[in-house]
């Protein structure tokens, strides 16, 4: 079970709507990461802060304590992409670009991804050549359903499935 408080700090956007930031905090009692801890089943405090363009281009930074028992402390992600729809037909697409960084040892790394949703549905797709510590090819594949409920709150489910070399 993990519990999350978390919180938009900030949002701004120009007069002419071409342009927004926004920031982010969040505490929650794991971080955990595609169904692994990244805090040894401990706390965590994360945040982040976003620069949208109205063409769909976007890049931002994001950041969180981690213990994987070794010198990293802190997981640094700095990323790019491109989002938008697909003319009205409710189609929408997101790819881009992040790169992790773990402060205090050596094994950061690139990962590619791209997704597609429409309606309630979503499904994405992350590649990397050199994952993490392992210095291995790594994809990872989820769908998610999330669906609006009455006095905001939200139904959302997903489901993935990480493919890596495991030498």
């Amino acid at each position: 079970t993990t519990l999350m408080a978390s919180s938009s700090v900030m949002a701004w956007e120009s007069e002419d709507g071409q342009h927004s930031t926004s920031a982010n905090v969040a505490m929650t009692s794991d971080y955990v990461w595609r169904g692994y801890t990244q805090t040894d089943n401990s706390p965590a405090i994360s945040g982040g802060f976003d620069y949208g363009h109205a063409s769909g281009l976007y890049a931002g930074t994001w950041a969180s304590n981690v213990d994987y028992s070794d010198d990293a402390s802190t997981e640094i992600d700095i990323y790019v992409g491109y989002a938008n729809e697909i003319g009205n037909t409710g189609v929408s697409y997101d790819f881009g670009i992040l790169r992790y960084i773990y402060a205090g040892e050596d094994y950061s790394y690139n990962e590619a991804y791209a997704s597609v949703g429409y309606s309630y549905f979503s499904a994405a797709v992350a590649h990397s050549s050199n994952s993490s510590y392992h210095s291995d090819t790594a994809t990872y594949y989820s769908v998610g359903f999330d669906y609006d409920l009455p006095m905001g709150v939200a139904l959302s489910t997903g489901y993935g499935y990480y493919d890596y070399d495991d030498s």
